[in-house]
């Protein structure tokens, strides 16, 4: 099953472009951030339910794996559906994006004038 987000981010988006948070209200923005990150989780637990069909256990890892509210839900759902659910440890629920962000902080990556004439390879490897 295949969805996205970007309705979701765009709402995001132009909710907050036509009800801008002063920096100071620090509260607002909290409720703003909680709500949002609410409307993610509803959405994942509502389609992992509609995926699993009459699957008896569920397995989920990745680096969104990792939020406490969605582990919650999860946790939630598998307990009322009667099925079984195996959450990735916290060690193994690394996120990709921040591995290559440590990768060329430690000057693994190409650098300078280079950056601009190189094509992305997915299939890249990392070494020391």
């Amino acid at each position: 099953m295949c969805f996205s987000f970007s309705g979701l981010k765009t709402s995001l988006l132009y909710y907050l472009r036509d009800n801008p948070v002063a920096e100071d209200d620090s509260g607002r923005m909290a409720d703003v951030v909680a709500s949002y990150q609410e409307a993610i989780v509803d959405a994942l637990v509502r389609k992992t339910g509609k995926a699993i069909g009459g699957m008896k256990t569920l397995v989920v890892g990745g680096g969104v794996s990792l939020n406490s509210r969605l582990r919650q839900r999860l946790t939630e759902y598998a307990e009322k559906q009667g099925i079984q659910l195996l959450l990735a440890e916290a060690k193994y629920c690394g996120d990709n994006a921040a591995m290559i962000a440590a990768a060329a902080g430690f000057g693994l990556g190409i650098k300078g004038d280079a950056l601009t004439e190189c094509d992305a390879s997915p299939n890249l490897r990392i070494t020391e």
